[in-house]
């Protein structure tokens, strides 16, 4: 059986938020179509490593943190980090972004990956 691939186009791939001094607030999210799983191949964001000390973000897949507070550039714009195999979602992936400094600085998502079409009875993963 032959299963229909959509990939990530427009903002799917791409979100960003302006945070303001002591703001915080979901800078992407993908939400899974019903019926398909969402393959997560690379992921990049914009991460202000001297200016903004501090700035940090929050991922989770499913509501389940694939890691905590990170403080650190997952991978670049230009050569986002890949998975291998990718990583699943059965119904949304989101960064929150947390800004504790005096300034007001914009972070940026970059996801890249496709939908799966797969019954929901028969979708299984771990």
């Amino acid at each position: 059986m032959r299963f229909k691939r959509i990939n990530f186009t427009g903002d799917m791939v791409y979100q960003y938020r302006e945070l303001g001094p002591g703001e915080s607030g979901r800078v992407y999210r993908l939400k899974v179509p019903s019926g398909f799983l969402a393959a997560i191949q690379k992921v990049a964001n914009r991460y202000y490593a001297t200016q903004g000390a501090g700035i940090y973000y929050r991922w989770t897949i499913d509501g389940v943190q694939v890691e905590d507070k990170i403080e650190r550039r997952i991978g670049n714009f230009y050569s986002p980090t890949e998975f291998d195999p990718p990583l699943w979602a059965k119904s949304e992936v989101e960064f929150y972004g947390y800004n504790p400094t005096v300034a007001t600085y914009i972070l940026e998502v970059q996801l890249y990956g496709y939908f799966l079409e797969v019954p929901k009875e028969e979708a299984v993963v771990g």
